[in-house]
């Protein structure tokens, strides 16, 4: 992360900031469920089906959602291109907007709904030659 200039660092730690306070508002408004740690939903899905079949929707759902919230925002960012990260970072911020609305109106479900596709979408970000990176703190490797 060093390598990177004070903009990309204050960037990457900004979204890390807004991912776990969505987290968190996600994991609290759904009585546990997650709407960016999706290994945490995966988990809870697997032993509701193991114990209680029934509870295993949520988990199921999230899980759905986020994956659509990714792919959306992969084509978004195929179609902004080189404005990419403007791009995710408006649909994020109105499906967080739209979340927020929804959570005031008492619409848990499209609370959810919204939270977990801007969770999705934000993995777009941060992305070389078209797939999404795990490594955004390291510097890219020079092909000269």
């Amino acid at each position: 992360m060093i390598a990177y200039d004070r903009n990309r660092q204050r960037y990457a730690v900004a979204l890390a900031a807004l991912s776990g306070c969505v987290d968190t508002i996600g994991f609290l408004s759904s009585g546990g469920y997650f709407v960016a740690f999706m290994s945490g939903n995966t988990t809870r899905l697997g032993v509701a089906l193991g114990t209680a079949p029934h509870e295993a929707l949520v988990p199921a759902l999230l899980i759905a959602g986020f994956v659509v919230g990714v792919t959306a925002g992969s084509l978004l960012a195929t179609a902004a291109g080189r404005r990419r990260k403007p791009a995710i970072a408006l649909l994020v911020a109105i499906l967080l907007l739209t979340g927020a609305a929804a959570r005031q109106l008492g619409m848990e479900v499209v609370t959810l709904g919204a939270l977990v596709l801007a969770m999705g979408a934000i993995n777009n970000t941060f992305q070389r030659d078209g797939e999404v990176v795990s490594d955004v703190l390291r510097p890219r490797r020079s092909t000269a």
